[in-house]
């Protein structure tokens, strides 16, 4: 008889991301600059990263903003107000306190940002 597997505990605030998150739509890109091709990766990639990473990111100190950040007129347009994940279609393949990687991309967390809001309704 093989073992179960261990219960996971996932923090209230990463599950209330991944709920926020989940409930935008995949087909319809949630803010400006933000294309369709570009959004369902992006979609399905923040929810990958909250799955695997997102307790992490929350011990971390990664903020809502820090994640899913975008500036409240010109969206994705103005990269220098962007949340991690909101950034690239790419995968994280690793988090750190001041950096999240997206493969061969390293997004760096010590942006002021002090215009961005917290972006997607999240």
């Amino acid at each position: 008889m093989s073992a179960s597997p261990a219960l996971q505990f996932v923090p209230s605030q990463v599950q209330a991301w991944r709920d926020a998150f989940s409930a935008l739509k995949p087909s319809s890109p949630p803010c400006p600059g933000l294309s369709q091709t570009a959004w369902l990766p992006m979609y399905d990639n923040a929810l990958d990263f909250l799955d695997r990473f997102g307790a992490e990111a929350l011990d971390l100190g990664w903020s809502v903003t820090d994640l899913f950040g975008v500036h409240p007129t010109a969206g994705t347009m103005r990269a220098d107000q962007c949340g991690a994940l909101m950034l690239s279609g790419q995968k994280v393949t690793g988090l750190s306190a001041d950096q999240m990687k997206h493969g061969l991309v390293t997004y760096y967390r010590n942006v002021l940002g002090g215009d961005r809001h917290p972006g997607l309704g999240i």
